[in-house]
Order: structure tokens, then sequence, then C-alpha cells
């Protein structure tokens, strides 16, 4: 059989196969090229190296029905192939994503470029000099440690071992967390999250690169296939967050590519946005609407994204058109800011109704208020007029909060929400609502990373 190069898509379905395949728990590895067209590096690579420890029970045979099914070359190699492993290699191996009983890391960096250093191959030379512009100080150490000899003492650790420097440091890089997936491959998956100030210097969590790195460990873990996001700061963090997320793309409202959005949204100022799985979305046009509603939205005028979308992993279904608004609405429990909500959903509804009123939709975002009652003590929910349009629009978020729920840590409310047109409540798949608790997974989740709890909600597309 000829085998084909492996781009960055199969190699994440070969991932997802070897997590649904083996009969239990185990670690897998990837190595040299594996990792470069992951983290977008190159296009593709000949191998797929991989490293199995703890071999997961049943890999070697899924790995064998992979290798066939998507005609790719997969070896065993690692850079403790070549040179003696460094210690800590373990810990400095960042996480990928979990899938089923399987974890996936990128092999410790130091290891893989110490590794080529020492083959000296003119490609690996030249992939050394690519990761050295995108992570020089892994590089720069690396080198600096193979110079200083310590590739050549680590080489005879053991009992006859010379003494040598100690390896370099690692770099200040928050470890990464693992986190369920919520996500299936049978179905399409939708997330909406407010990151609390992502990439403000004065508000939110204090230590940004960690709040950076516990949003991409969420948004890889859960396993969502789109996400809504709000309060996004500065569209450099951003654009940062993205470079640490293999396969996905985004944009935010203040986007070049967004119709009027840096008339409503400035640099400095809390932003809407959308992150996706390349592999199942793909964006058509966007823009911002309902502008002269900007006062009621509290200058968040909602973002709308024409999407065209589809499952991977073999769930089957055929790509379907759909419209997303994110939404962030005004904050706070005071009567003219419940005010601003309801006059802000009755101009959504009459937009909505008048623009698309047989197209599947959802607007998912921060609503900032409850659906069975408001969070402004003694009125009613400001989203009534939709609750009452019902089937033709619907929350399948509603009954979240019934029961003393919350989507935001310390309280009692879920006041982040998806609406959803009845052309794509066609698709939900009934009781998939949910708040998803990654306040148990990320240490100190308050501190480090976020208020609000990612809420999720899955569909089932036709075909």
């Amino acid at each position: 059989m000829t085998r084909t190069s492996a781009e960055a898509n199969q190699v994440r379905t070969l991932m997802r196969r070897l997590g649904a395949e083996s009969r239990g728990p185990g670690r897998v590895y990837m190595v040299g090229g594996s990792s470069a067209v992951l983290l977008g590096w190159r296009r593709a690579t000949v191998d797929v190296d991989l490293k199995l420890d703890p071999e997961p029970p049943g890999a070697f045979d899924a790995i064998a029905r992979a290798k066939d099914a998507l005609e790719i070359n997969v070896e065993l190699a690692a850079p403790d192939d070549f040179i003696p492993a460094l210690p800590g290699w373990r810990d400095r191996s960042p996480f990928i994503i979990r899938h089923g009983p399987v974890d996936f890391f990128h092999y410790d960096f130091y290891g893989q470029v110490l590794a080529k250093i020492e083959r000296a191959h003119s490609h690996d030379l030249e992939e050394l000099r690519l990761r050295r512009r995108r992570s020089g100080g892994v590089v720069r150490a690396a080198v600096a440690a193979r110079a200083a000899g310590v590739a050549l003492a680590l080489a005879a650790c053991g009992p006859s071992s010379p003494a040598g420097p100690p390896p370099p440091d690692p770099p200040d890089v928050p470890t990464p967390v693992s986190v369920p997936a919520v996500g299936t491959d049978a179905t399409f998956d939708v997330a909406t999250w407010n990151l609390l100030f992502f990439g403000s210097a004065a508000s939110g969590p204090i230590d940004e690169p960690l709040q950076r790195a516990r949003i991409r460990d969420v948004i890889l873990g859960a396993d969502a296939d789109l996400w809504a996001i709000q309060e996004v700061v500065q569209a450099t963090a951003f654009r940062e967050l993205l470079a640490e997320l293999p396969g996905y793309g985004g944009l935010l409202a203040d986007d070049p590519t967004v119709v009027d959005g840096t008339a409503y949204y400035g640099p400095s100022e809390l932003k809407v946005g959308l992150v996706y799985k390349q592999s199942a979305v793909e964006l058509g046009s966007a823009r911002v609407v309902l502008g002269e509603m900007n006062w009621e939205f509290a200058g968040r005028p909602p973002l709308e994204a024409h999407l065209r979308v589809s499952v991977g992993g073999g769930g089957g279904g055929t790509a379907q058109d759909m419209v997303v608004l994110v939404l962030h609405a005004k904050a706070s429990t005071d009567v003219d800011s419940w005010e601003r909500r309801r006059a802000a959903s009755e101009g959504l509804k009459q937009y909505l109704d008048a623009n698309w009123p047989s197209r599947p939709l959802l607007v998912p975002g921060d609503w900032n208020d409850d659906l069975d009652e408001s969070i402004t003590t003694g009125r009613d929910t400001p989203y009534r007029n939709f609750l009452e349009a019902a089937p033709e629009w619907v929350f399948p978020t509603a009954t979240l909060g019934v029961g003393g729920g919350t989507s935001v840590i310390g309280f009692d409310d879920v006041i982040d929400h998806m609406l959803a047109s009845d052309e794509a409540m066609a698709w939900y798949e009934a009781g998939s609502a949910l708040v998803y608790r990654v306040d148990e997974h990320v240490p100190r989740y308050r501190d480090t990373t976020s208020d609000h709890l990612p809420v999720l909600v899955r569909f089932r597309l036709p075909g």
C-alpha cells in the first residue's frame, strides 16, 4: 500500500482512533514531525513518530489499523532512542488532549532539540531553524546545553557517567492540566465561555501567561467544535492563544475582516469572538449587527458569523450552513441594566425574525441574566419575549438554572445561555446542554482562569 505524508487532520484522526480503540489508560508522546504539524510548523510529515509510555493496552493493534485506514506511516521513535532521556522529561512534556483513556503529549522539546542536534541531519537542522524563530527560548537553551557538553554527559549516564553541568532549566511555562473531553466525534458541539478580561493587565487574573495556558487547556481538553467567547481585551493575547491551539482558527469582533467591527469595538475594549476547529467549521462572512442599539448592548453589539459546519471523526452528517450571533449583554443587577437587557432582547428578536426566519441559527453568549427569574430583584427575566416565542425560538440551556445551578463561580444563577431557532433545535441532542465544571479540573480556577464556566450544547447534523 502506498503511504502518503500525514497532515495535521490525519494526525488528529490517528489520535482520536487510538483513544477510542485502546482498552485502557496510557500516554502517547508525539515526536518530531508529529509535533511540528500539530503546532503548524510544517504542513505535513513523512512519518508520524510516537512514544508509548506507559503503553495503552491495545495500542499496537489500533496503530496497525489506523496506518492502513489513513494510509500514513506511523513509527515508534523518540529522542531517547538516540540520546539518554533527559531528567524530568515527562514533567516538561506539554499536554495536548485526552481521547478516551489515553492522554496525548508533545515529547519534551528539550529532548527533541538535543536529539536533532546530535543526529545533525540536514532536514533536522532546518526544522530547528523554524523552531528557533517560533519558540526560540527552548532551542537556544538546548543549543547552549549541547555546547556545554550536556548531551555527551547524559550519553554516559549510569554508574560510570562523567560529571557534567546539569541540564538547562525548562522555560517558565505553566504545566498543562488535563481536562476531560465533553465534545464527541458524532456531534457538532458548541460552547460559550466568558474569559474574564483576557489580555488585560489591569483586570482579571494577574498571571496572564497562566490564564492563557488554562484557557488553552480547557479548549483543547473539552474538545468542542465551536466556542463563542466574551471579554477578550487585547487582540495580541488572542493571537497568542490561537498559536497554542493547533488545528483551530478564530476571529474577534474588531478583526479587519468583520464588517463594522472597528466601528464598535476598540483595541482596549471588551470584545466577543469565535474559536473553532478548522476541520469542523468553515468561516464565511462576519459583521457586527444592531449597532443602532449600541447603548442597550452596553457597547457590545452582537457579532454575526456565517458558517458552514460539519462533523468530523466519522460521526456522519453532511455540511450545513448556520448563522451564529455571539452575544455579551449588559451586566449588573440594577434596574437600569435590566431595562437595557430587555430592550436589547426586544431589538434582537425583531432583527432575527426579520432577517433569519428560516435559517439554522444560534445565539450563544453571556446573556448576563437568568431565564427562570431575573438577577434583578423583583423583576421577571428580560428574555421573556424569546421564551414565549417557542417553538420558533428555544433556549436549550433554560433548565440549567433550575434547582440552584450556576455558570458563575460564587453565584446561584446560570447567565450564560444559548438561543436556537427551531431549525437548529431540530438537530439538538436532547438533554445535552450542560454547565461544564472545569473548576473541578483546573486548580484555583477562579483566580487563574475565569469566573464563568463554559456552557455546552450538542447537535446532531442531518445527512
